[in-house]
């Protein structure tokens, strides 16, 4: 085997070498250079992520804007309130001077009336109940309506309110807000007005139409102890619609229903004279408003047979009550289309802590109820809703829907088992 001689690498042609032997000689110049490198690397990949984040942000703020634009073009509540950057926005109220009531919206006219005090059932409680009986048999967004004392600093409490209009959401119920007080003077009420405007504002509404209805039964003085005032509440309402509409042009402003069947006494004013003597003090009054609260009692004693009324009863004293009042409106102001919303009605039960002998069985209420869901104010389509009084009350227990123990009188089947329209809460 031939012997092959091995070939000699120089020392200079090893890299390795080559480069510690010139880092060794030029240690001071290499140091810096790579501080150098690392200083203009950091600089680069810095300028690089600051220009994302600009980026980023300025789509992020292009975004928002136009979510805010298009936030202030359908719906005024999320300019003049607060915005709620997680809930949808809503289309208006109002569109071209009318409300979605006069418009196609799909409606589901049936609601409940309740409280948050004077009842020993949670809030939960009371609106899922509420939720199931009006939204029942293929029914959505019916109304729930409920009263705020301005009178007291109690009703502003924001933790209630805030789970009241949650669950409202939650439960797709459309609110009612039923202003109270006993006076109406200027100086208790434009402050009180202005501060309850601005705090039922500020809450997110699941509805276009922020729906209020001022005061309960004016013509009556057990409400009102100052005295029975329709001067006073004619400018009271006027100036109330004012401060509403300008915190929000989306609340949806109705008078305070009337005791219709009461005629002028000691104890009550009968309501035409009252309505008369309204419009003489504000002229027009009766045209601010967007719709009519009406309180349709079965009389004689909240127990009356509609189809068997004593002899001397008018339409006035019945469930259909609220159609006196569309005539006395087109009669005396020439005021016409209104829509109705029907804010109290239904029969007592001698089921309760009041014993009348005009009372009858919940079974017999029941067929009452019945017959008028389906035959009296079913047809009828100015009635955009329908408010039994009242789904649980201490001292009301014979008006009660349900209650303490969480029975539900048989009107609720009756009320459940409706057919109904699967409504909106905006008109999409």
């Amino acid at each position: 085997m031939k012997h092959i001689k091995p070939i000699k690498i120089p020392k200079e042609n090893n890299l390795r070498e080559k480069l510690l032997r010139f880092y060794t000689k030029n240690k001071t110049f290499v140091i810096v250079a790579s501080i150098t490198i690392l200083i203009l690397l950091t600089v680069i990949i810095g300028l690089f992520v600051y220009q994302k984040i600009q980026s980023t942000k300025t789509q992020n703020e292009s975004s928002s804007s136009a979510v805010v634009s298009d936030s202030e073009a359908r719906n005024a509540s999320q300019s003049a309130g607060p915005n709620f950057p997680s809930r949808t926005p809503l289309t208006p109220c109002f569109i071209g001077g009318k409300s979605v009531y006069e418009r196609d919206i799909l409606n589901n006219r049936y609601g409940m009336y309740m409280v948050t005090d004077h009842t020993n059932l949670t809030l939960d409680k009371q609106l899922s109940e509420i939720s199931n009986l009006v939204n029942g048999s293929g029914g959505d967004w019916g109304y729930v309506l409920i009263p705020f004392w301005i009178n007291y600093e109690t009703s502003f409490n924001k933790n209630v309110w805030q789970q009241f209009f949650d669950l409202t959401e939650k439960y797709h119920l459309i609110p009612i807000i039923q202003l109270q007080t006993n006076q109406f003077g200027k100086d208790f009420l434009e402050p009180r007005i202005t501060k309850t405007a601005k705090f039922l504002n500020s809450f997110y509404w699941p509805s276009s139409c922020r729906l209020i209805t001022v005061f309960n039964e004016m013509n009556a003085l057990e409400y009102y102890p100052n005295g029975i005032d329709p001067e006073g509440y004619a400018e009271g309402l006027n100036m109330i619609i004012d401060i509403f509409k300008k915190e929000n042009k989306n609340f949806y402003m109705m008078n305070g229903g009337l005791n219709t069947s009461a005629r002028s006494g000691p104890h009550y004013l009968d309501a035409e004279d009252f309505m008369i003597r309204m419009n003489n003090k504000v002229p027009g009054i009766f045209e601010k408003i967007d719709g009519w609260a009406n309180h349709a009692y079965p009389q004689p004693e909240f127990s009356g047979d509609y189809y068997n009324p004593p002899s001397w009863y008018e339409k006035r004293d019945q469930i259909k009550s609220y159609e006196w009042e569309l005539e006395l409106l087109q009669k005396h102001f020439n005021i016409t289309g209104l829509s109705v919303f029907i804010t109290e009605t239904g029969w007592v039960h001698k089921e309760g802590n009041i014993p009348k002998w005009q009372y009858k069985d919940s079974t017999l209420t029941a067929t009452y109820f019945d017959d008028a869901f389906k035959n009296i104010w079913g047809p009828d389509d100015r009635i955009k809703a329908i408010i039994p009084f009242i789904f649980n009350h201490k001292a009301w227990t014979n008006f009660n829907w349900m209650n303490d123990d969480g029975y539900c009188f048989p009107q609720c089947d009756v009320l459940r088992n409706l057919p109904k329209v699967k409504g909106e809460a905006e008109l999409k």
